[in-house]
């Protein structure tokens, strides 16, 4: 039975255990962005329980509490300007049936969220990138590679939260 009582307990699980695993990722050493990545399971989870509304509330109370809470500002804004948001935006493309049009778009929405935030970065905290910054193509290879791992891996943990997890909890 889906009451909403059950669906808001459960968001703010899923939204105070991504909050946790995102504070994990500003203070650990190493391991950033896998910490990030599993927040986002959260938002899937409840996605996929309670519908896209209730995922929506879990992303929002997920950033703004880490977004006020956490030491380590750029987790927080990694979380809120792609991966919170983003498997919901995978599972309203999973509806797609042509696979390349999905991936086309999954890596345009990734593209456009890490060139603005490139940009943003560029000119508002006149950051210095380094060695790699002279080689943006290189760079940008790299992050695509390892998103589209990161969406592999996505899809593979919505496939596991709901047969086993879900299923137990309806």
């Amino acid at each position: 039975m889906k009451t909403p009582s059950k669906a808001l307990a459960y968001t703010g699980l899923a939204a105070a255990l991504g909050t946790v695993l995102l504070l994990i990722a500003g203070v650990s050493p190493g391991g950033k962005m896998v910490m990030v990545c599993l927040a986002s399971l959260g938002v899937a989870f409840i996605e996929c329980l309670f519908g896209w509304k209730w995922a929506l509330g879990t992303f929002a109370v997920t950033s703004i509490l880490a977004l006020l809470l956490l030491p380590a500002k750029a987790v927080a804004v990694y979380y809120t300007a792609f991966f919170g948001y983003y498997p919901l935006y995978a599972l309203l493309t999973e509806r797609i049936g042509n696979r390349i049009v999905r991936c086309i778009l999954r890596l345009a929405l990734f593209n456009l969220v890490m060139l603005l935030l490139y940009f943003a970065a560029r000119s508002f905290l006149t950051l210095d990138f380094g060695t790699l910054s002279g080689y943006p193509l290189l760079l940008l290879l790299a992050m695509n590679a390892a998103f589209l791992l990161y969406d592999c891996a996505l899809r593979q943990g919505i496939l596991y939260l709901m047969q086993n997890i879900a299923r137990r909890i309806k």
